[in-house]
């Protein structure tokens, strides 16, 4: 992945969300993936006041390096906490089309939530 000078990757614009959010630095862990010979892992953020609000997001798919599988952890853990910013514009190529994808998704109404009836007049 080619960044240039005015562009972030997913982990540090996580990392700078949480400086913003006085909240320690996220760390992140492995976990089992679903296909052998691939990655994944989780994202850990960390409330200082009150361990019940901490945070833990795991990528949902399996990537093929454990770079790509932290930037996809950091990336769902992005979608969640500044998810309706348009965070596209800071990323690089491949996140950016990502994040433009999931943000469209997570706005878009799900099809397993009832939907508002129009009154009669």
């Amino acid at each position: 992945t080619v960044v240039k000078s005015w562009q972030r990757m997913p982990t540090q614009l996580l990392q700078e969300w949480s400086q913003r959010e006085h909240r320690p630095k996220p760390w992140y862990s492995s976990v089992r993936p679903w296909e052998r010979g691939k990655f994944r892992q989780k994202v850990y953020l960390e409330d200082p006041k009150n361990k019940d609000a901490s945070l833990e997001f795991i990528a949902a798919n399996d990537s093929d390096s454990q770079f790509e599988a932290k930037e996809h952890a950091a990336m769902v853990a992005l979608l969640k906490v500044q998810g309706t910013l348009p965070l596209e514009r800071k990323m690089p190529d491949p996140y950016a089309g990502l994040w433009k994808a999931s943000a469209a998704a997570a706005s878009a109404p799900s099809k397993f939530e009832p939907k508002a009836r129009a009154k009669a007049p």
